[in-house]
């Protein structure tokens, strides 16, 4: 699949007829397949409004945003290691977060959390 184009959010944007099949730029990333698009009218794709996770840690490191897919786990997201604090907007589910302070060399000091994100609702994730 190739991206055609790329549209803002509450943007109209003229297409031929058809049908295609969409990839919302969200975290994580949303596919809808077979959206039709008629003669003359407009097609709305509803897409479930984000929450906030605010990632709070002691001191500089490095992590990771995994969302949790059946029994597995795929990585979403690296934190920026520079900060201390972060705020990600992600889609409904459920996540866990895998940190290690700079200087840490030991699997011990890995501290993971795991937390749920809601539509439309902050997450304070703290990390100690």
């Amino acid at each position: 699949m190739n991206t055609l184009t790329m549209q803002k959010i509450d943007d109209k944007q003229r297409y031929l007829v058809g049908a295609y099949d969409l990839e919302i730029q969200t975290l994580p990333r949303m596919y809808v397949t077979g959206v039709n698009v008629a003669q003359s009218s407009t097609t709305k794709v509803e897409i479930p409004q984000p929450g906030m996770a605010h990632i709070m840690r002691k001191s500089k490191g490095v992590g990771d945003v995994f969302i949790k897919e059946g029994i597995g786990l795929n990585w979403l997201y690296s934190l920026d290691s520079e900060l201390t604090s972060e705020s990600i907007a992600l889609q409904p589910g459920e996540y866990k977060v895998v940190f290690r302070p700079t200087g840490s060399k030991r699997a011990f000091y890995t501290i993971e959390k795991d937390f749920t994100i809601f539509s439309g609702k902050s997450q304070l994730v703290e990390l100690k």
